[in-house]
């Protein structure tokens, strides 16, 4: 690191883990384990799905889809932006 002319060597890591949004709330909240949700935000004025339980996905939802709501045994969670830093402080 060469502070001296302003250069820092940086590396950027962009992860993109399949579950972790709904693996990191069934860890959270311990009565959704074994039962099918989705993680699902507003994206241009209807909620898509974000990411889902293997329940969920097993009730034939996916990544992506929108009007999820209209199936009542599925539990519905807005995105948490601060799951990343809840993951990290408890590892």
């Amino acid at each position: 690191m060469d502070m001296e002319h302003g250069n820092i060597n940086r590396s950027v890591c962009h992860l993109n883990i399949i579950g972790f949004r709904a693996a990191v709330a069934a860890q959270k909240d311990t009565s959704l384990r074994g039962r099918p949700f989705v993680v699902a935000g507003a994206t241009g004025g209807r909620a898509l799905v974000l990411d889902l339980s293997p329940e969920a996905m097993k009730e034939g939802i996916s990544p992506g889809m929108a009007k999820v709501e209209n199936l009542s045994e599925i539990f519905i969670f807005p995105p948490n932006p601060l799951i990343p830093y809840w993951f990290i402080e408890h590892i």
